[in-house]
């Protein structure tokens, strides 16, 4: 069974809250969410725009459970014909119980299990009255901006770089760069330094991932200030191997004036195949599928009767992690001064990964800006 960790950090969650960051993990399910809801609603508006009919939306079909034994989908490389699927089952050995002729035996002893569990529950209750532990029903979370929100909704002032090992040196270069939804490795695909986040177009969540510093951030960049968004946010301190996370439907533009020198630079992958990855499970790994480990950009299969597509992917990491990324199609992605979300950059998957694809059909590409990975150990715990 996966464990329950924390997105950001990797922290324990309780109540789908992280105990060590207090991070609702939730945010992400009710991003998808509302992502689907207004990839639909755009799905109209732009076709209308361009005079194409959009294909009716399909509601999502409740999945089934389905056996783990049979051989799984087999991934498509471009050009080569695409094999017949095999029909999914609706058992699950971890749910399925046997109906024999024999009738079931009584179990015997029930009013004595139901007299133990009386006197273990009033010893329970008589701890927990005499100042036992409590645990919180709600945990609170941290911004870029130094607030610290509380489970009553109180903000406390609050610095997320005390677990800081150095500073920053302030002399450097000054670099700017726009980012779109991918995942990014401070040193590789961008300098160390103290950056200024703006929003350039579009809403999505902006994180920051640090473990060496101890530095988890998770911002939400929108315009609508109600619902906590933010236009702009400073002093974002990204360290030499800090992963930056930019979620769908979100373009950010990072300004920085003391950029230092990148630890490595990024190179493209040895392989050029492409794989096809219709809505269905996969499990990457050469011993299991065609899909070798590696770092790959997620795009969405083309389909020229309708443009307006996306997809959710859902990555279960061997090490019990989970990852969760939305791809929209270019013509449903937000774009600006030549920049696009469309699409997911820099996607690591080790052997072993379980890929779990709904609402539309992919493409892995292999990446044109990887970086040398430990694979055995991704994403670190």
């Amino acid at each position: 069974m996966a464990k329950l960790r924390c997105r950001l950090c990797g922290g324990k969650l309780v109540n789908n809250r992280c105990t060590f960051c207090g991070l609702d993990n939730s945010c992400y399910s009710r991003d998808r969410t509302y992502r689907k809801i207004f990839s639909d609603q755009r799905r109209v508006e732009r076709s209308a725009e361009r005079g194409t009919p959009a294909q009716p939306v399909q509601q999502p079909v409740q999945p089934q459970p389905v056996q783990k034994q049979p051989v799984q989908k087999q991934p498509v490389r471009q050009g080569s014909v695409r094999p017949a699927m095999p029909a999914k089952t609706a058992s699950d050995p971890r749910s399925v119980y046997r109906k024999t002729g024999a009738p079931a035996p009584k179990k015997s002893g029930w009013i004595a299990w139901i007299t133990i569990l009386i006197i273990i529950l009033c010893a329970f209750i008589s701890f927990l009255s005499s100042g036992g532990f409590t645990l919180p029903d709600s945990f609170g979370s941290i911004t870029s901006d130094g607030t610290y929100s509380d489970p009553s909704g109180e903000s406390i002032d609050w610095d997320p770089y005390t677990g800081v090992t150095r500073d920053i040196p302030a002399d450097g270069e000054t670099y700017e760069t726009v980012l779109g939804t991918g995942a990014y490795k401070t040193g590789i695909h961008l300098p160390e330094g103290v950056y200024r986040a703006e929003l350039l177009a579009g809403s999505g969540s902006v994180s920051i991932s640090d473990r060496e510093n101890s530095i988890y951030i998770h911002n939400y960049f929108g315009t609508e200030e109600e619902y906590d968004e933010v236009a702009e946010t400073d002093d974002l301190r990204l360290y030499n191997g800090a992963d930056l996370d930019v979620g769908e439907g979100v373009l950010v533009r990072l300004t920085t004036d003391n950029a230092q020198p990148l630890t490595a630079e990024p190179y493209p992958a040895g392989s050029t195949d492409t794989y096809s990855l219709p809505e269905g499970e996969y499990r990457a790994g050469t011993g299991a599928s065609e899909i070798p480990e590696g770092i790959y950009d997620i795009s969405i299969a083309e389909d020229e009767s309708d443009p307006f597509g996306y997809a959710s992917i859902t990555l279960l990491y061997p090490n019990g992690l989970s990852g969760y990324y939305w791809a929209d199609s270019p013509a449903l992605a937000t774009d600006a001064e030549g920049y696009t979300s469309a699409g997911v950059k820099n996607v690591v998957i080790p052997d072993g990964t379980e890929i779990s694809v709904t609402y539309g059909d992919i493409v892995l590409t292999p990446g044109q800006a990887c970086y040398d990975v430990d694979y055995t150990d991704y994403p670190q715990q």
